[in-house]
């Protein structure tokens, strides 16, 4: 079984991947990455999150960890695999 991650391990993953979905939608379209206005865009939409998630982090992290949660309101819950199995083999 996975260990859990940290809050701040999740929230460092969570920005890295916010920072490439980001540079991928502005990047792929120009067709290059000489776009000048997508790094200008991305450098003042992004740098200031570390600080911001830093001192969130510090100071209240159960905002963060809310923050963090989001994503699932979004999946449907999961069942345990015990339940799936069960219900797989009613169904035969």
């Amino acid at each position: 079984m996975p260990t859990p991650r940290s809050l701040k391990t999740r929230l460092i993953f969570r920005s890295l991947f916010a920072v490439i979905f980001a540079a991928v939608l502005f990047f792929i379209p120009a067709g290059s990455l000489r776009y000048w206005q997508g790094w200008v865009f991305i450098a003042i939409l992004f740098l200031p999150m570390p600080i911001t998630s830093a001192y969130f982090l510090k100071r209240d992290p159960q905002l963060v960890e809310r923050r963090l949660g989001t994503l699932r309101l979004w999946l449907p819950k999961r069942k345990p695999a015990r339940t799936r199995r069960r219900e797989l083999r009613a169904r035969m």
